[in-house]
């Protein structure tokens, strides 16, 4: 049976009033299974508090920590008002195996002027939930959102606060909503979304990946991306639900996994930077808009030498979309070609299509030191397979870069036909 203790017998207070709690060291024991201090305003003053495993706290009102005051949950504690850290450099906020819940049906805002640290973090019932920390907010486990609870991120009232770390994994259920502000969020377990996350109008808004294990983004609802980064010591990120960038990806360090199913778009005016031989989209991308573009394509089955992009100039419409996806294989359309091509590349292709629009554009392909039959820049070219005539189509070539080991060539006009491309050598015809 569930039983009600007061734990500050040590302090006088009356329902609905604030509970001061200063210089006292308070220990919620394992045995007592729920304590609850109502409506109470609980501000503790170079207090310790500790919630012991097996231990549930129920807070109704505010929770203030101030002057050096310490709280240590391994039990539960559910909060049913604001919380605000100000417990100064003297205090801190330890997370061993505790849950904290925030679950009011009204506002409710974690803030202050010192780090907060969680371990499983709970967000639930009707009340939006408000992050407005002025210092970094970091969980060490998970961070779920359920019961149609907002979490809306406004930590930015001091340049150069940091994003909401997540350790564990970030999961948001049906029918809840996370809206993204300020610097945003920095994850290091896996992303579910099975509600809707989207983002404000202020901030970074970014979306950073960075860990040293697998990660992965999944779930059967809508998902609005800003900005993302891909940071990450080892691993990848795996797509498990298509999802569009609006503004910019920074790959930095690991690969991204797409499918035709699971797609990367592009949306109209987003951009990429940083693609490398550490960090590209091993997969299908998708370019929607009316500007040049380079699809930061690889394949993760290679050790090294991984980044083969592709680049197209610019679309006439917003609404034109460009589709590439770089196979680190020899082609099997065929080994006709025009007589003006040689060396046509067994090892590797690129299939390029325009599922939307009619826009000609021109077609740049690179190569590293894991290509094959590469040449010098000037004598390099575009080929395009010609299921028609059952023949590779000389592209042409032109603006060559680099050089026979890396570099990029690109078609001599703009294109109209789609499908397979491979790189090949100019042949040597005598005039």
């Amino acid at each position: 049976m569930k039983k009600s203790v007061n734990c500050f017998s040590l302090v006088r207070y009356k329902p609905r009033q604030a509970v001061r709690v200063l210089s006292l060291l308070i220990i919620l024991l394992g045995f007592l299974v729920q304590t609850s201090i109502a409506q109470t305003t609980l501000h503790a003053k170079q207090a310790y508090i500790h919630i012991n495993a097996g231990t549930k706290l129920v807070a109704g009102g505010d929770i203030d920590l101030e002057a050096s005051s310490q709280f240590d949950n391994s039990g539960q504690l559910t909060a049913k008002g604001n919380w605000t850290n100000n417990s100064g450099a003297g205090g801190f906020v330890t997370a061993t195996n505790g849950t904290t819940e925030f679950s009011g049906t009204t506002t409710q805002a974690i803030a202050g002027s010192s780090p907060s640290t969680f371990n499983q973090l709970n967000l639930l019932g009707t009340g939006q939930k408000t992050i407005i920390s002025d210092y970094p907010v970091t969980v060490n486990g998970n961070l779920t959102i359920t019961d149609g609870a907002v979490n809306t991120l406004l930590n930015n009232t001091i340049t150069g606060v940091s994003p909401l770390l997540v350790k564990g994994n970030l999961v948001l259920s049906s029918g809840s909503t996370l809206q993204s502000n300020g610097p945003g969020f920095e994850l290091r377990g896996n992303l579910q979304v099975d509600g809707t996350m989207n983002y404000g109008s202020s901030g970074n808004r970014n979306l950073l990946f960075s860990s040293s294990t697998a990660q992965s983004i999944s779930g059967a609802g809508t998902l609005s991306v800003y900005a993302m980064q891909v940071s990450k010591t080892a691993g990848t990120l795996t797509l498990s639900k298509a999802i569009g960038i609006d503004n910019t990806l920074t790959l930095t360090a690991g690969n991204i996994i797409s499918t035709s199913t699971n797609l990367l778009t592009f949306n109209n005016g987003s951009t990429v930077t940083g693609a490398s031989n550490t960090s590209y989209v091993s997969g299908p991308v998708k370019k929607v808009g009316n500007s040049a573009f380079t699809f930061p394509l690889g394949s993760s089955s290679q050790s090294s030498n991984g980044y083969h992009p592709a680049a197209i100039t610019a679309p006439v419409n917003t609404t034109d979309a460009f589709t590439a996806q770089y196979f680190r294989a020899g082609q099997s359309d065929g080994s006709n070609a025009d007589v003006t091509l040689v060396n046509l590349s067994n090892c590797e292709y690129w299939n390029v299509t325009e599922p939307a629009g009619t826009s000609l554009v021109s077609l740049s392909l690179g190569w590293n030191p894991s290509s094959c039959d590469t040449t010098t820049p000037a004598n390099m070219r575009v080929a395009y397979w010609n299921g028609t005539s059952s023949t590779w189509k000389d592209q042409g070539g032109i603006n060559p870069t680099g050089t026979s080991a890396t570099g990029t060539i690109t078609s001599s006009a703009a294109l109209s036909a789609w499908g397979d491309f491979t790189l090949a050598n100019k042949a040597n015809i005598p005039s």
